[in-house]
Order: structure tokens, then C-alpha cells, then sequence
């Protein structure tokens, strides 16, 4: 029977937990919200709560570090003084990997870990054990343990990829960070040209808004945790973004319509293969 720990049982924690329940795993939950707990026992998200000094913590086969990035490196600066067992693997969701790698140089079976999906809702009743199936799941570390791990990880049906820390960064700065900046930034910049909702234009907004913005309800403090964890990686690409509006602006300034054309057609080209590959 394998023993299994998650930390964290939020929207993605309890992903996690619901979705790694095997006949022959016991899972077992962590987290500081007496209300969170309660749900997790009632519709059998994890078989029971426990807190961090339980013995149970030290001999698991997995401990799962679920929560925002800056409680995963005091998680990990903890779980480094507790003389875990040779056996056990410790690996986390959070979505940077070079900060949270360095703060985990003191576990020798830490195997950093990063599933491609998530919610823009938090709490423990917007868990959804499926979002796992054949998305990626980067992981970064030494070979041997990342094959433990996949082990472990098999419940969940992901579509498990090694990675170097500094590549996925890259990757994750490109793909989900600048997203969220830019969405972020978008609501920001209409709120702020249009103040307390005037002409009414929170009601007015059709499906453009609502797709382009969906990730603009995402979580504060997680994900301003997130940007400052990858923060010269952000700004790189916040630097690209805004040459590339410089381009547009440019376009529209000089009345362009051969090359604001051709920038738009690109953008199409390239959303519509990603359309494809995701279908």
C-alpha cells in the first residue's frame, strides 16, 4: 500500500489527492483550513488529514507540495530537517521551477514538477480530477527518480516530459506567464480608460472580452508569487510584448493595412495550429 501526502488541497492540491486515489494507495492531506479538511474527509478526497509532525510524513513514498510557490520553499526548508526516509520522493505543482529547485538542494529525492493545467477558481470544491489526463507534466531532476516518480504518478494519466529548470521557465514564461500578464494588464488598462464602470461597459463587453480575459480572475497572491518567482524571465518577455504592440501601433499610426494585415494573419496561422494540436 502506498503511502501518499498532499500538501495543499486547494483547487489543484485536491486535483492532485482525488486523482492519485488508488485500491492500493492511501492518501493523506495536509492543509490549514479547518473548513478545506472537513470537505476533503467528507467526499473522499483524501482518506485522512494529518498534520506535518506525523510520522507518517517521514516514511511516505510521496509527498506532493501543492501550494503557492512561496509555502512550497518553507514546506521544502522544513521537510530538509526532518530526516525523510532514503525512499521517500518529494515533488511539487508549483508553476516556476529554477527557484524552487535551488530551495530544495537539501533533498536528495526532490523531483520538481509542474502538471500543464489549471483553474482560474481556488478552493477545494473546484478540484477536477480528469484535468490531468494526457497533458504535460514537466518534471526536473535526476533521471533515476524522475522514473520513480512517473511511477507514482501514473493515476493521474499525464503525459509525464523531463525538463531542465531554466527550459521551462523559458517555456512556462512564454506560454502561461506572459498570458496572464497580458490579460491582467488588458482589464487594468479598459478599467482605467473607462473608471467605475462608465457607459456601463462591465454589462456592454461581448465574447471577445470574456475569452481574451478568463485568466484575469485567476488568484492574486498566487499568481503575483508566480511572476516575482520567474520575475527576469517575466520581464523579458513583457520587454517583447510591448515591442510587438509598438509594431502594431506603429501600423496604425502610418495606416499600414499591408502590414497590420499580415501580423494578424500570422497570429491566426500560428492560434489556429494551436487549435489543432489541443483538439
Amino acid at each position: 500500500m502506498k503511502t501518499i501526502i498532499v500538501i495543499g488541497l486547494g483547487s489543484m492540491g485536491a486535483s492532485v489527492a482525488e486523482g492519485l486515489r488508488t485500491p492500493t494507495s492511501k492518501i493523506f492531506g495536509i492543509d490549514n483550513d479547518a473548513s478545506t479538511c472537513k470537505i476533503a474527509i467528507a467526499e473522499h478526497v483524501v482518506d485522512e488529514i494529518i498534520k506535518m509532525d506525523n510520522l507518517l510524513v517521514r516514511n511516505a513514498d510521496l509527498i506532493v507540495l501543492a501550494g503557492p510557490i512561496r509555502m512550497i520553499q518553507d514546506q521544502l526548508q522544513l521537510l530538509q530537517t526532518m530526516k525523510l526516509s532514503c525512499e521517500t520522493i518529494v515533488t511539487d505543482i508549483g508553476s516556476t521551477k529554477s527557484e524552487i529547485m535551488e530551495s530544495a538542494k537539501g533533498l536528495p529525492n526532490f523531483i520538481g514538477g509542474h502538471p500543464m493545467v489549471g483553474t482560474d477558481k481556488k478552493g477545494i470544491r473546484n478540484r477536477n480530477k480528469d484535468m490531468f489526463v494526457g497533458k504535460p507534466f514537466f518534471v526536473v531532476g535526476d533521471s533515476q527518480k524522475i522514473k520513480l516518480l512517473r511511477n507514482l504518478l501514473e493515476p493521474l494519466h499525464s503525459n509525464i516530459q523531463a525538463i531542465t529548470a531554466t527550459d521551462h521557465d523559458k517555456l512556462v514564461t512564454s506560454i502561461s506567464d506572459l498570458p496572464h500578464v497580458a490579460a491582467f494588464a488588458l482589464v487594468n488598462a479598459i478599467d482605467r480608460e473607462l473608471p467605475n464602470n462608465q457607459l456601463g461597459w462591465q454589462g456592454s463587453v461581448a465574447g471577445g472580452f470574456i475569452d481574451t480575459t478568463r485568466i484575469a480572475q485567476s488568484n492574486p497572491e498566487l499568481w503575483s508569487q508566480i511572476l516575482l518567482s520567474n520575475r527576469d524571465s517575466v520581464v523579458d518577455g513583457i520587454d517583447r510584448l510591448m515591442a510587438t504592440l509598438q509594431e502594431y501601433k506603429r501600423n496604425l499610426i502610418e495606416n499600414n493595412d499591408k502590414k497590420l494585415t499580415e501580423h494578424i494573419a500570422e497570429a491566426q496561422g500560428i492560434r489556429q495550429k494551436v487549435g489543432e494540436l489541443h483538439e
